[in-house]
């Protein structure tokens, strides 16, 4: 499938970008995005349906320059020639206005790093999320697997990923931080799939692992909503498996926040490009409890805390920490397959604020906080350190 993004005649306006750049360089924090060090998307060709995937690729000043007043803190002003910013919610973005903030708060489980003398395969790739990239050497090393198992006719279908300790979401409003858990990563992704069709496949990049993840649906039922991928929640919710001790290692579990397993066998398979889907800048990762609570819910998925506030890990939607167990398989059989209909039918009726609450307001684990000025003269935003980052633990290693 072409990546529909450049089908979409307004979501690629000619840029014009005037910035007042207050960042205190010392810092080393890379900037994505329109700024005085700018990681600018690069389009990968060649990935045939899965459409192409940006590398971050950064350019620094080359001059020095005055310390900043404002010590850790960019603010940029967009002049797009009439386009706008359309929302910073990761599920419904998609376009290269919205994604700039969304590079700098939100982060992936991975992240392209490649070139033309390591191709694409896994180690093209670093981990951010994740402690380490499926399939490769880091893996095996730090968990005696390389976290990636086949299916029964010898494809790779399971691609497992644990996620890093270190990893921390920030909200500005509060000044609270809270980790990253796999049930954030499951609630984030559910939220891409959901909305990968409904609104006309390519309107969202839900559809990127959609494809990969959900069996082919039909237009003759349910009035073709769930075409072409079958985004019923049985589907999309068991394509992820949480903590499953058939893939996450004992080692995940007691010295990180446990593991998300991806069913990778989405119309049937294979896909060895799936760490290109998964580490595309959309599918980046939001928190869980605080979606929940400020009404960017999954329906049926109340997100009960594990904590006691907002601003705290969140369960599994029957109120579990693990997918491994009969519960689980009881939840999943105990869903209508309609029953996510009106949730997903929210975008075409709501678009671009589907959940109003979380259009503008970010609350990410990326090594920025960002306040958005989408209707400012000119509009723009500004990104400030965040104070919870940590350094992706995996990127340690070599």
């Amino acid at each position: 499938m072409q990546d529909q993004r450049a089908l979409k005649g307004r979501r690629k306006p000619t840029l014009a970008i005037v910035v007042i750049a207050l960042l205190a360089l010392s810092l080393g924090f890379p900037v994505l995005g329109g700024s005085a060090s700018v990681a600018h998307p690069v389009p990968l060709s060649g990935l045939g349906h899965a459409g192409a995937l940006t590398a971050p690729v950064t350019i620094q000043p080359k001059r020095s320059v005055t310390p900043s007043p404002s010590p850790g803190k960019l603010v940029v002003y967009d002049d797009y020639g009439g386009a706008e910013m359309t929302t910073e919610d990761p599920a419904v973005a998609y376009d290269t206005i919205s994604v700039e903030p969304i590079l700098n708060v939100y982060e992936t489980l991975v992240a392209y790093n490649g070139s033309g003398s390591n191709g694409l395969g896994p180690h093209a790739f670093v981990p951010v999320l994740a402690t380490c990239v499926p399939g490769t050497v880091q893996c095996h090393e730090d968990y005696g697997s390389y976290l990636l198992a086949n299916n029964t006719s010898g494809v790779p279908t399971y691609w497992t990923f644990v996620i890093d300790p270190a990893a921390r979401f920030y909200d500005p409003s509060t000044g609270h931080s809270w980790g990253v858990y796999p049930t954030d990563v499951m609630f984030s992704m559910a939220r891409e799939m959901a909305w990968s069709e409904s609104y006309g496949v390519g309107t969202t990049a839900g559809w990127l692992i959609a494809q990969a993840l959900l069996p082919n649906g039909s237009v003759t039922w349910d009035g073709g909503l769930h075409a072409p991928y079958n985004t019923t929640p049985a589907n999309i919710l068991g394509s992820m498996l949480v903590n499953d001790s058939s893939y996450c290692p004992t080692l995940a579990m007691s010295e990180a926040h446990g593991c998300i397993t991806f069913v990778v066998n989405g119309g049937g398979g294979p896909w060895p490009q799936f760490l290109q889907l998964i580490g595309d800048e959309y599918m980046a990762v939001v928190p869980c409890a605080y979606f929940s609570a400020n009404g960017a819910n999954v329906t049926g998925w109340d997100a009960p805390f594990n904590g006691t506030s907002a601003d705290s890990s969140c369960l599994l939607p029957d109120g579990q920490t693990t997918t491994d167990n009969s519960a689980w398989t009881t939840y999943l059989n105990g869903l209508s397959p309609t029953s996510w209909d009106a949730y997903e039918e929210e975008l075409p009726s709501l678009y671009p604020a589907p959940h109003p609450a979380v259009q503008f307001h970010m609350v990410g684990s990326g090594p920025y906080y960002g306040t958005m000025d989408p209707n400012g003269s000119p509009p723009g935003y500004s990104l400030s350190a965040n104070p919870a980052y940590n350094q992706p633990s995996g990127c340690n290693a070599t």
